[in-house]
């Protein structure tokens, strides 16, 4: 019963047929975050249809999203490809920073003072990485380095 209330009162909101509802075209070019806070929070919407609430919240909270774990498994396959010739722990590994850290040229302060712990920064020659040939521009950055920073973040706040 709960379920064709539910979509009885989507049809009203959507479509405005009854402006007295206080549902009437409420949606016109929403969001789904939008319908979804209004199915929770509004009594008009909510009144009488709480348990399908509490399942609709259980199925759209609890299950995966398929795009996110689409997203990984491509990103886990260029990892486990057989060419690099990982062990499953260690592409596995790779994989989850891939995933979750940001680019590379993103994190360079980061991975500087990494470096430093591990090469111990007090050293005399310290650490150096950069080899100085014909791949290398004049300012010492590969082109791919170059092509890279030209990537648009994944993460928002690093822009």
């Amino acid at each position: 019963m709960q379920h064709f209330l539910v979509k009885d009162r989507l049809e009203i909101a959507y479509t405005g047929t009854q402006t007295t509802s206080g549902l009437s075209n409420m949606w016109k070019d929403a969001s789904g975050t939008v319908i979804m806070k209004f199915m929770f929070t509004s009594d008009v919407f909510s009144k009488g249809v709480e348990d399908w609430l509490y399942m609709f919240n259980h199925c759209a909270l609890k299950s995966m999203n398929e795009a996110a774990v689409e997203g990984m498994g491509c990103i886990v396959d260029q990892h486990a490809a057989p060419e690099k010739h990982l062990s499953m722990e260690t592409y596995s590994k790779e994989a989850m920073i891939h995933y979750n850290a940001p680019m590379v040229h993103e994190a360079e302060s980061f991975l500087k003072d990494s470096l430093d712990v591990m090469f111990d920064k007090n050293v005399k020659k310290g650490w150096h990485f950069v080899a100085r040939d014909s791949k290398y521009a004049v300012d010492g950055t590969s082109e791919v380095i170059k092509r890279i920073k030209l990537a648009s973040s994944k993460f928002s706040f690093m822009k």
